[in-house]
């Protein structure tokens, strides 16, 4: 913003405190759709602190994050218009130019580092061409791969919807209202409100893209998440149902993880020493954790054993083959980062909401190596 001196590192850019915002007090509905899919257990990320970010790819991540960068650009510059907040589209308006910029810029100078995907305006639709598609589906802002050339063949990897602060927040989530905390499943009747439905929104997005994260931004918070089955499924190794079993399986039986973020956090001083995550460093972390991992699995390692996956080489040819082909190459590729004891549980099918099962699996990956 102006008046402030350029930032001299990566991780003094994204932990700048965020403009003020004056939001109007009027609300307006949330968009309903009965079809949108629900997790049926929600729970904190535990995982996912400032803490943790300092242990992900042995250190590499938060050393590029400190590494003085002195050719980063300014800060965006903001009028005092831009943060009157009264409907969506001006809430898209200020992200677009204030976070989308910020995490961009920092996005850009570890392309060659850390294999980031890149935040998109404009999402794809999800490629449901095999069947029917549950509801017409557009995300506010996606994220490619750096490394994906071909706007053909391009997979969407972090899909992010925008709200209205005064439409939605996060907070009955957090505090019990609509979730138990013990259990983390849903209190009755508590699924169709219309204040239930940003959640339905975002989680049906990375559900129809495959896509194991995605985020609700709003100028009060950023509510960023991860999904899975919440139950392990049985399949033959390297059979078509196994590469389907876990995007399939969240559509009646998921689990989301999730953080919320203030849009408050931040600093006003000149320096990387603030330790809390910001909206704009965990947009960031998250883009560069599914520029290397974005699909969908029965179960994930701890975040401090990820491993970064090596860019693809553009300057190979690409051998054309069927779809089912390229999603399998392209899960290999992710699945040999995760190597681990494959286990068989059998399931039960899904009883709706008011009748799940609390005992949740941990632990093992239920991948072949």
């Amino acid at each position: 913003m102006e008046g402030n001196p350029k930032a001299r590192s990566i991780l003094e850019f994204l932990t700048h405190r965020n403009p003020h915002v004056v939001l109007s007090p009027d609300s307006n509905p949330n968009t309903h759709n009965p079809d949108f899919y629900w997790p049926r257990e929600v729970r904190k990320w535990d995982e996912f602190h400032f803490e943790n970010l300092e242990k992900i790819y042995e250190g590499q991540l938060m050393n590029a994050a400190r590494a003085p960068r002195y050719a980063l650009l300014h800060y965006p510059s903001i009028l005092v218009k831009d943060c009157r907040i009264e409907d969506e589209p001006m809430t898209t308006s200020l992200i677009t130019k204030w976070n989308d910029s910020i995490v961009s810029i920092a996005l850009e100078a570890v392309k060659d580092e850390l294999n980031p995907c890149i935040w998109v305006q404009k999402a794809s639709k999800p490629d449901r061409s095999d069947h029917k598609q549950k509801v017409a589906l557009r995300p506010d802002a996606g994220a490619y791969s750096i490394h994906e050339q071909d706007h053909r063949t391009k997979k969407e990897r972090f899909p992010k919807d925008h709200k209205c602060a005064r439409s939605w927040t996060s907070l009955k989530i957090r505090n019990g209202e609509h979730v138990d905390k013990r259990t983390g499943e849903w209190r009755p009747g508590r699924i169709r409100r219309n204040d239930t439905m940003p959640i339905r929104q975002a989680y049906t997005y990375s559900v129809e893209f495959g896509c194991r994260y995605g985020c609700l931004l709003t100028t009060e918070e950023a509510f960023v998440f991860r999904i899975r089955p919440r139950d392990q499924y049985s399949a033959e190794p390297g059979s078509a149902e196994e590469l389907l079993a876990p995007q399939e399986a969240v559509k009646t039986r998921g689990l989301m993880e999730y953080v919320s973020i203030p849009w408050r956090h931040g600093t006003d001083e000149n320096n990387d020493k603030y330790q809390k995550l910001t909206v704009n460093l965990a947009l960031w972390v998250l883009h560069v954790l599914a520029g290397n991992h974005h699909q969908i699995l029965d179960d994930y390692p701890d975040l401090h054993t990820e491993k970064l996956v090596l860019p693809i080489d553009m300057s190979e040819p690409t051998r054309r083959v069927g779809r089912k082909r390229s999603v399998e190459s392209e899960r290999d590729r992710e699945l040999k980062c995760y190597p681990q004891k494959r286990t068989k549980t059998k399931i039960s099918p899904d009883r709706m909401y008011l009748s799940f099962s609390t005992d949740a699996p941990s632990g093992t990956e239920v991948r072949p190596s």
